[in-house]
């Protein structure tokens, strides 16, 4: 067994070793054919990826139900036929939900009901589309859901086992009980099968503790494909839970954990699971805290991207990355070819990493879309995604707002955009126009733009024959 300094012990039996060391104190061995793993940590928990011959993945409708045994199989369609035939199981949901309301001495949620009515005016018996019950609504504004609303509603939903595409709970009042009622409605037993697609707990205080229920839950859980936990303190403790989850689950396409407190461990860890999760597609690791200036997370995320073929979506957004970090990410990204959008907002990127960035730009990523906001790149790095523009023939989004690119700069990214067909949208506010950037923008504004559908946040005009610039309005 080896353990690494933070984050995972890993197992090898059996099998070759490739380790992977990272600029920092940190290393992991990785295996691509028989790997156990459990975060190391008073050993809570545990997992052991399936063998490739049970991972079953078919259509997004049935293939929750594609991966379970043939007796849970039935199970689940009998009970689904059950309560959904006849009176149907929206109905029997809003019985049971009540019914628990009561029980709790809480009051019903009134959009939740008014949603559950609409369903079942519409026909729709077995399953409903969106449960809004989001707390920043202007219905729940002043009556958030709290934890005995979440262990209602978790309850009515396994009683009456309906189907529900999106369970929208963000900023609410849902702490660590509500979620481990809410785990229940994820977890499949013998006589329930979830049937929950996309489930949002942004904003509310989920700690440790309830995170860890929802990662147990979504461990086994063959429904849900989009979970959003961004704005949660969950912690490096509930981090480890969840990478733990996605070593495990293969039907997790969107996973946002932005926000969440998560640090140096859990980003090593997450960048390791995903090495060889093969499912994921979106991921936020928005503002960690990570204080080492050493950038060994950027490090192991950035071989992760090396060798990774499904992520698509990458928020690194406050991860602290300069320079280094920046280049050694331009530097693995060049063998990628998944992702399209990477999001290295408010770091502090400045004009070597915005230089490296320009060069994988230059030799033709797949990348779409790519925000550098609020970095400082400078004239030096805008003058190389000058060049990067006049040949790259996939970038069709750029934010380089508040970068400290002065009039050359400016100047030079104009000129670019006179030979680029491809970008559509430009955000260059927050950076310092003179003389020579406003004229050449305005030039653009006349002869090109109009004709092109071009979007950018600024707009040129002239007052005592001085051309101005003004943020465009949203």
């Amino acid at each position: 067994e080896v353990f690494t300094k933070l984050a995972i012990r890993v197992s090898v039996r059996g099998a070759e070793r490739r380790r992977v060391a990272g600029p920092g104190p940190h290393t992991v061995v990785l295996d691509t054919r028989d790997v156990r793993c459990r975060a190391a940590r008073g050993g809570h928990g545990g997992c052991q990826r399936p063998s490739t011959a049970a991972a079953v993945v078919v259509g997004n409708r049935d293939r929750g139900r594609a991966a379970l045994p043939a007796g849970r199989r039935r199970r689940a369609g009998a009970m689904s036929g059950g309560a959904g035939s006849g009176g149907g199981a929206v109905a029997d949901l809003k019985a049971r939900y009540v019914a628990g309301c009561s029980a709790a001495s809480v009051p019903p949620v009134k959009p939740l009901l008014a949603a559950l009515d609409a369903a079942i005016e519409s026909g729709a018996d077995d399953g409903v589309t969106h449960l809004p019950l989001n707390g920043n609504s202007r219905e729940l504004f002043t009556s958030r859901l709290g934890d005995a609303d979440a262990k209602a509603l978790a309850e009515a939903i396994v009683g009456a086992n309906v189907a529900i595409g999106y369970l929208d709970l963000s900023y609410n009042n849902i702490g660590d009980e509500g979620a481990e009622a809410l785990a229940r409605a994820l977890t499949d037993t013998e006589t329930y099968t979830c049937r929950v697609a996309q489930v949002s707990l942004q904003g509310n205080g989920v700690g440790a503790a309830g995170c860890r229920h929802l990662a147990k839950a979504l461990t086994t859980n063959a429904s849900v494909t989009h979970v959003n936990l961004n704005g949660n303190p969950v912690g490096n403790e509930g981090g480890m839970a969840v990478a733990e989850m996605l070593y495990v689950n293969t039907f997790i396409t969107h996973m946002d954990i932005g926000n969440t407190e998560i640090g140096t461990e859990t980003l090593i860890a997450l960048a390791t699971v995903l090495n060889s999760n093969a499912t994921l597609q979106a991921l936020n690791l928005e503002n960690p805290r990570v204080f080492s200036k050493t950038e060994d997370s950027t490090y192991h995320l950035a071989r992760m991207l090396q060798v990774n073929r499904t992520l698509r979506y990458l928020n690194l957004g406050k991860h602290g990355i300069r320079d280094y970090g920046a280049s050694t990410l331009a530097e693995h990204l060049a063998e990628n070819t998944s992702l399209v959008s990477l999001d290295l907002r408010a770091n502090s990127i400045a004009g070597v990493g915005g230089e490296a960035l320009a060069g994988l730009l230059l030799r033709g990523s797949p990348i779409v879309e790519l925000n550098l906001e609020n970095n400082r790149i400078t004239d030096h790095g805008a003058c190389a995604l000058e060049q990067a523009l006049r040949r790259n023939r996939s970038l069709q989004v750029l934010n380089v707002m508040n970068n400290s690119i002065e009039d050359v700069g400016l100047t030079a990214l104009a000129g670019a955009l006179e030979e680029n067909n491809t970008l559509r949208v430009l955000k260059l506010w927050g950076n310092h126009f003179d003389r020579s950037s406003l004229a050449a923008f305005l030039r653009l504004f006349e002869t090109r733009f109009p004709y092109t559908g071009f979007e950018i946040d600024i707009t040129p005009y002239v007052v005592d024959g001085e051309v101005q610039m003004a943020k465009a309005s949203d």
